[in-house]
């Protein structure tokens, strides 16, 4: 038989028990992870490394990790979201979000292989996740009598903007040089070149011996160029010598949507009580796919407006769909015309687009009948009234 002094003891073991273990089970609800893609990169003369860093809270608490750096002396690096500096990244439970670690070598710095750390730690100390990535410079190759180089190789922007990347050419002989610029590109894509303060387009330049020029080379990408990478190959020539360098641009896409009557008609006639049906065409007139296109309206008190889909779930770039809206004025509506509002919509992106449609409606036509009986009615009593009067 359990005795009442034997029941207290194990319920002191077990708290004890619950004790040590609510410290494990607590730890263990907070979990961090930080990685990147592409952990090591190899560098050629006149880039710099960027890294993709990924920050996941597999935990079950919200956190704020502070970042850190550290790497060899004279490099140039920073954690950058967009054209902002990162000092810290929030977390919320279940959430990842990613940041982007530049590191820019000295000029002149010798080939071999750098490694920097990446740190990230909870407000609190009690957590932190570290993560190495290396960059690889190229040996250097004996220089030809031209140099090119930039300080930005890689660009990033929407869709439909020109682009402008700033490049310093040598001309490391001692004598004259007469250097042509050329660029290979994707086509239909407009390349030119132009000095540094001056707006006049050129094909080539004078150099002296030992002279530099920083030259400003403008890119234009053709209209409805779909999102991705892009490269652009400089040349610099001249009778004895060239060199080239590769420049990036990455195109993020742009949203656009048109929202329009297929017949092109603003206006419709209705009857109280009955239906209309109105075509519209939906289309894609960015460069971005869309998601989620839904369909809104705005009508009178009494109206009903049914589209025959609600949601577009995705429209593919110069993608185009119809749909057909439902219109349905009440039995009692005073004959006229009203306004209505018609939209589509990506709520995700802030694109809205709306129709002002105008709907004239008609009286039904079999009290038209009956007002006419009426009349005919009134007349012919009015021919008897005036008859006997004159018989009178």
């Amino acid at each position: 038989m359990i005795t009442r002094k034997k029941r207290l003891s194990a319920f002191f073991i077990a708290f004890l028990c619950v004790q040590m273990m609510t410290p494990l089970a607590f730890a263990a609800e907070r979990d961090v992870k930080i990685n990147t893609p592409f952990p090591n990169i190899v560098l050629d003369i006149g880039q710099y490394a960027e890294f993709k860093i990924n920050l996941i809270n597999n935990g079950q608490e919200e956190e704020v990790l502070d970042l850190s750096l550290s790497g060899p002396l004279d490099w140039e690096y920073s954690i950058k979201s967009g054209r902002y500096l990162v000092k810290s990244v929030y977390l919320d439970v279940n959430e990842s979000k990613s940041v982007i670690f530049e590191a820019v070598p000295p000029s002149g710095e010798d080939s071999g292989l750098y490694t920097f750390m990446v740190y990230a730690e909870s407000r609190d100390g009690k957590l932190s996740k570290s993560l190495t990535v290396q960059v690889e410079l190229m040996a250097t190759i004996a220089e030809s009598g031209i140099r090119v180089s930039t300080p930005y190789p890689s660009i990033e922007g929407a869709a439909g903007q020109d682009f402008e990347f700033s490049v310093e050419v040598v001309n490391k002989d001692t004598k004259d040089m007469t250097i042509d610029f050329t660029a290979l590109h994707p086509p239909n894509w407009q390349v030119t070149f132009k000095p540094r303060f001056s707006d006049n387009l050129i094909r080539s330049l004078e150099f002296k011996g030992g002279a530099s020029e920083v030259l400003n080379m403008l890119i234009s990408p053709p209209p409805g160029v779909a999102p991705g990478y892009y490269d652009i190959e400089m040349k610099a020539e001249s009778d004895e010598y060239s060199s080239s360098l590769v420049f990036s641009i990455y195109l993020i896409g742009t949203y656009s949507l048109e929202f329009i009557p297929s017949n092109g008609r603003l206006s419709l006639d209705a009857q109280q009580g009955k239906a209309s049906v109105i075509s519209l065409n939906v289309n894609n007139t960015g460069t971005a796919p869309l998601k989620s296109v839904i369909f809104l309206s705005d009508q009178p008190v009494g109206w009903d407006v049914e589209f025959d889909t609600t949601e577009i779930p995705l429209l593919d770039r110069s993608g185009s769909r119809q749909v057909r809206a439902r219109i349905s004025p009440p039995t009692d509506a005073i004959p006229g015309d009203y306004i209505m509002k018609l939209y589509s919509s990506i709520q995700k992106e802030g694109i809205s687009e709306s129709i002002n449609y105008r709907v004239t409606v008609k009286g039904d036509v079999s009290w038209g009948f009956v007002g006419i009986g009426i009349i005919v009615v009134l007349a012919v009593a009015l021919v008897g009234i005036v008859w006997r009067l004159g018989r009178r």
